[in-house]
C-alpha cells in the first residue's frame, strides 16, 4: 500500500518525493500535496511554492519593493534590499535609495561641491553647478581657480581665459604667468625703463637700482654726480 502524504513525509515537505517546502510566510507548513504556501511567502521569496528569490531589482514581501541604485547595477539583497557593493555615484544609504544632500555629491557622497554661483547646491551625481561658477572659479565643478583677470573679472568657466585681459603683473591666456624680465603693468604690456637694472612687474619701479649715471624711481633722470663731474672738468 502506498504511504500517505501526511504520514510518510517529514514536516515542511510535500508530494510523493517529500520535497522541501519553500519559504512560506510565518514558517507554516506548505500544502502537503502541491507545496503551495497558504498565506504567501516570507520576504524576499516569490512563486506559488515560495521557492524563488526576488530578482529583477526587487526585494521584500511579494518582491514588491524596488532596489535602489546599487553600484554596477547588481541585484540588491532579495530580503533586505541592501546593496552588496555600495551605491552608484550620487546615492547613499544601505539600500542606495537616498540622493546625496546639499553641497555633496559623487561616490558615497564624499565629494564637496565647488564654488557654484549664488551658493547653489551642485548636482548630486557629477557635481556640476546648475547656473555656472562663482566669480574667480571655473571648470565643470567650479573647483579650479581663475588667474588674475583684469578688474577682478571672472574667467571663462570652460577654458579659464580672461575676457578683458589680465591684471597688473601677469599675462597669458589664463593670466597666471608672471611678467617676463623687463615687462610690467596690465597684461605686462609696458616695458621697464631702459636704464633699470630690473623693475617691479606690478608698478614698473626700478626696485633693483639703475644703470650707472642714472637715478629716479624709473631711472629716468641723469645722476647729479655725472653733471658735477663734467662741470668740474
Amino acid at each position: 500500500m502506498n504511504k500517505s502524504y501526511v504520514t510518510g513525509c517529514d514536516v515542511y515537505t510535500y508530494g510523493l518525493d517529500c520535497k522541501r517546502c519553500g519559504n512560506c510566510s510565518g514558517g507554516v507548513q506548505c500544502n502537503h500535496v502541491t507545496g503551495t504556501c497558504p498565506h504567501g511567502c516570507d520576504p524576499g521569496m516569490h512563486g506559488d511554492k515560495c521557492d524563488k528569490e526576488c530578482d529583477g531589482h526587487t526585494y521584500g514581501f511579494g518582491c514588491n519593493q524596488s532596489c535602489g541604485n546599487c553600484s554596477g547595477g547588481v541585484q540588491c539583497d532579495h530580503v533586505t534590499g541592501r546593496c552588496p557593493n555600495g551605491c552608484v555615484a550620487g546615492m547613499y544609504g544601505d539600500r542606495c535609495d537616498l540622493a546625496c544632500g546639499s553641497y555633496i555629491y559623487g561616490s558615497e557622497c564624499k565629494e564637496l561641491c565647488g564654488n557654484c554661483r549664488n551658493e547653489e547646491p551642485c548636482h548630486h551625481v557629477d557635481g556640476t553647478c546648475p547656473s555656472g561658477c562663482e566669480i574667480g572659479a571655473y571648470g565643470a565643478t567650479c573647483k579650479e581657480s581663475c588667474g588674475n583677470c583684469s578688474n577682478g573679472d571672472t574667467c571663462n568657466n570652460v577654458d579659464r581665459s580672461c575676457p578683458y585681459g589680465c591684471d597688473v603683473g601677469v599675462y597669458g591666456k589664463t593670466c597666471d604667468e608672471a611678467c617676463q624680465s623687463g615687462r610690467y603693468g596690465i597684461s605686462c604690456a609696458k616695458a621697464c625703463g631702459q636704464n633699470c637694472q630690473g623693475c617691479s612687474r606690478f608698478t614698473g619701479v626700478c626696485e633693483f637700482g639703475c644703470h650707472p649715471e642714472w637715478t629716479g624711481t624709473f631711472c629716468e633722470k641723469r645722476s647729479d654726480y655725472v653733471f658735477r663731474y663734467f662741470f668740474v672738468m
